[in-house]
Formats: structure tokens, sequence, C-alpha cells
């Protein structure tokens, strides 16, 4: 029983272990993109931007 109650446990821990990274690889790429937008905007001439 204590040997179940244990395997359930790490498998549920790394389950959401697994789900964790997947968010945290998630924000860092929508991070990731939205700087690269910004420095693309940053890097426009003020003409281009004025429309």
């Amino acid at each position: 029983m204590a040997v179940t109650l244990k395997e359930n446990y790490q498998r549920a821990l790394y389950e959401q272990k697994k789900e964790v990274r997947e968010l945290v690889m998630a924000g860092l790429e929508q991070i990731k993109e939205v700087r690269t937008k910004d420095f693309k905007i940053a890097n426009f001439p003020k003409k281009t931007l004025a429309l």
C-alpha cells in the first residue's frame, strides 16, 4: 500500500514538473516574441511609423 502511494505521488509530481516546464518554456517564447517585435518597431525610421 505504501509503495503504491509513493509511486502514485512520484508519478503525479513528475507530471506536475513536466507541466510547469512546458508553461515556463511557453512564457519564455512569448517574451522572446514580444521583445523581437519591440526591437523591430524601435528600429524603424520615424517616417515609416507616421502613416
